[in-house]
C-alpha cells in the first residue's frame, strides 16, 4: 500500500511540474498549429484564393518528375502549386474540400466529423479562437514565413477557425447538389496510396495512380448509411 501511495504522489508531482511548465502563449501556438492543419489539408485550389498553404509555392523537382515518368507523371498536367483542380462528377464541381490526414482522397466520414467537432469547440469557447492570419495565409507567403515566432500572418478581422471552417463548408454544399444526391467521397484510396507524393505531383499521375490527368477521380455517391 505504501509503495502506491509514494507511487500516485510522484506522479501528482510529475503532472504538476509539467501543467507549470506550458504558458498561456503555448496554448495559443498549439491552437494555432491545430487551425493551421487544416490549411494544409485544401485540396482543389483553382486560384491562390484559399490555398493549401503547405503547397502553395511547391514546385515538383525535375528528378522527382523523372523518378514519377514511368508511372505515367504528366509535365503538361502539372502546375505550381496547384492539384486536384478537376474534381467532378460530370458537371458537378466537386473540387475543394479537405483532404484525408496525408492522403489525397477526400472522404466524408472523416471530413464532415472534424468539422463539426471543430466548430463545436468554437461554439462552446470561442473566446479560445483568435484572428493571427487570413483566408489566404497572405501575411506568412508575403513574408516567406510561416512560423508562429515569425508572426507574419495578417488578421483579417474573422477568427482562424472560422476561415478554416469556411474552405471546407463551401465543399460540404457541393456534395448535395440536389434533394436526391449526395457524395461521401472523392478519389480513389487504393490508387492514392500507390505512391507517396505530394499532391501536386499526384495530380499529375493518371487515375490508376492517384492523379487526374486523364480524367477525373472516383466518387461516392448515395451511399446506403445517408438514407
Amino acid at each position: 500500500m505504501k509503495k502506491i501511495i509514494i507511487s500516485l504522489l510522484v506522479i501528482a508531482a510529475s503532472l504538476e511540474v509539467v501543467a507549470q511548465k506550458f504558458t498561456t502563449e503555448d496554448y495559443k501556438k498549439a491552437t494555432w498549429m491545430t487551425l493551421r492543419f487544416y490549411g494544409a489539408q485544401r485540396s482543389s485550389q483553382k486560384s491562390l484564393q484559399g490555398p493549401n498553404w503547405l503547397i502553395i509555392d511547391h514546385e515538383v523537382s525535375q528528378s522527382d518528375q523523372s523518378g514519377l515518368s514511368g508511372k505515367g507523371f504528366s509535365a503538361s498536367a502539372y502546375k505550381k502549386g496547384y492539384d486536384f483542380t478537376n474534381d467532378a462528377d460530370g458537371s458537378v464541381d466537386l473540387s475543394g474540400g479537405w483532404f484525408d490526414c496525408g492522403d489525397h482522397v477526400k472522404f466524408g466520414q472523416t471530413q464532415y466529423y472534424s468539422a463539426y467537432i471543430v466548430l463545436k469547440g468554437y461554439s462552446e469557447w470561442p473566446a479560445g479562437y483568435d484572428d493571427y492570419y487570413s483566408y489566404d495565409y497572405s501575411g506568412y507567403r508575403a513574408a516567406q514565413d510561416f512560423t508562429w515566432e515569425g508572426g507574419k500572418g495578417t488578421p483579417n478581422g474573422i477568427p482562424d477557425v472560422l476561415d478554416e471552417i469556411k474552405f471546407a463548408c463551401e465543399f460540404f454544399i457541393k456534395c448535395s447538389p440536389n434533394a436526391s444526391t449526395f457524395y461521401s467521397q472523392v478519389g480513389d484510396g487504393g490508387a492514392d496510396h500507390t505512391n507517396w507524393v505530394t499532391s501536386v505531383a499526384m495530380a499529375a499521375l493518371p487515375k490508376n495512380q492517384g492523379g487526374q490527368n486523364n480524367g477525373s477521380r472516383s466518387v461516392v455517391k448515395n451511399p446506403n448509411d445517408c438514407a
